[in-house]
């Protein structure tokens, strides 16, 4: 009797590991002297692609980055190289290191489809001009790349992957700003699908880049790679970016608080050197980000009060992520002058308007993935503006 007890247990926790869900898992590699870790999202039948940060080497759940690459189907990475300021061809190491512990991963985990998945690069500084370059190193294989506060890379390589490009308003000794001329604007006038914004009140600091980083590369990865993933088809083939699809920010209008967007074909600006956006949604992002020092911004918390996005400051990342069905309560904080009133704005979809003191509003059942949120404020005397955006991530894990 005993034995048969024994028995019943033990196909019971069989079948519990059965069904029990997988698992984050965080796998470490040195190669070269060069620290990698990768975040594999629980749950993760085949990685749909790998996202590298080329300079932070810190990964895991509950990040923006990890949380994003969860709803993504995406496997995140991070380098760090040793001794970093003495050694010489710092991307090429890279570009070595990156194939190197894709093939060791692939080997370690059962995601064989690692070593040749398609690729996207993030970074700020060093790490935002290693993403350009690396990004352009893998060209077809690059899903897109973000660079922040980094050089943009040479305008004569290859342009046909999609970039955000946010700089810091402020002049600085790294003279990021000199970028927009000697490389942005060549390669955007050969047609080159590529988002440049400014951060206002920002110098050489990331600030709040994720909250137009992190929609303009969830537009992408929804357009560019397959949803699933057939491991005897051999890699993914990315889906071109044509720029006709997209949408147009005026740079000339950023310095106000409503910057004027509109669809490619109907942009009556230079299309050559305007911020070329990949759909509506992120179009309407682009105009609160780069909206310069609204007289409104939002602050946003949990409706349990344990996690919040404090009062606006230029140097900041707001981010704020939930869990599945968490509701979050926004509030706008107003500078001087009297609001009339504000209406909420999930990217292009409208969320609800608030009117009188509060200017509050709650948010329930938030889509997954990254979600940038601002206000259209009207003022007393009925002018119309745009706060900056901050970023909420309603995490899928189970």
């Amino acid at each position: 009797m005993k034995t048969l007890f024994c028995t019943f247990l033990i196909l019971c926790a069989c079948l519990w590991a059965c069904h029990a869900p997988a698992d984050d898992t965080v796998l470490h590699t040195n190669i070269d002297q060069t620290d990698v870790n990768v975040f594999l999202p629980d749950g993760l039948k085949a990685v749909r692609g790998v996202l590298i940060n080329p300079a932070d080497k810190s990964v895991g759940a509950g990040t923006v980055w990890g949380e994003s690459c969860r709803h993504w189907g995406m496997a995140h990475m991070g380098l760090m190289l040793e001794n970093v300021d003495k050694r010489n061809n710092r991307p090429n190491t890279l570009k070595n290191v990156i194939a190197a512990s894709l093939r060791e991963f692939a080997a370690r985990t059962s995601h064989p489809e690692m070593i040749d998945a398609p690729l996207a690069f993030g970074g700020m500084s060093k790490g935002g001009g290693w993403s350009a370059e690396l990004g352009q190193f893998y060209a077809t294989r690059t899903i897109a790349f973000n660079n922040v506060c980094g050089w943009v890379g040479r305008p004569d390589q290859d342009l046909s992957m999609p970039a955000v490009i946010v700089i810091g308003g402020i002049p600085d000794g790294f003279k990021m700003l000199d970028a927009i001329g000697s490389q942005y604007e060549p390669a955007r006038n050969r047609g080159a699908p590529w988002c440049l914004a400014l951060q206002w009140g920002n110098a050489h600091n990331y600030g709040n880049a994720n909250a137009l980083a992190f929609p303009f590369l969830d537009a992408i990865i929804a357009a560019r790679v397959p949803q699933t993933v057939d491991r005897a088809a051999g890699p993914l083939k990315l889906k071109p970016v044509r720029l006709e699809d997209g949408w147009l920010g005026d740079r000339g209008t950023w310095e106000s608080n409503q910057a004027t967007v509109a669809p490619y074909a109907e942009y009556r600006g230079d299309k050559t050197t305007a911020a070329w956006l990949p759909n509506r949604y992120v179009a309407f992002v682009w105009r609160s980000f780069v909206s310069k020092d609204p007289p409104v911004q939002i602050v946003a918390a949990t409706l349990d009060g344990k996690r919040a996005i404090e009062d606006f400051r230029p140097t900041d990342k707001r981010a704020l992520i939930v869990g599945r069905n968490e509701g979050v309560r926004f509030q706008a904080r107003v500078r001087g002058g009297e609001i009339r009133s504000i209406t909420l704005f999930d990217g292009d979809n409208k969320l609800g308007e608030a009117t009188g003191s509060q200017l509050s509003l709650t948010w329930s059942h938030i889509p997954p993935g990254p979600r940038a949120v601002f206000a259209e404020y009207v003022t007393a005397d009925g002018n119309r503006g745009l706060s900056n955006p901050v970023i909420v991530i309603a995490s899928t894990r189970k």
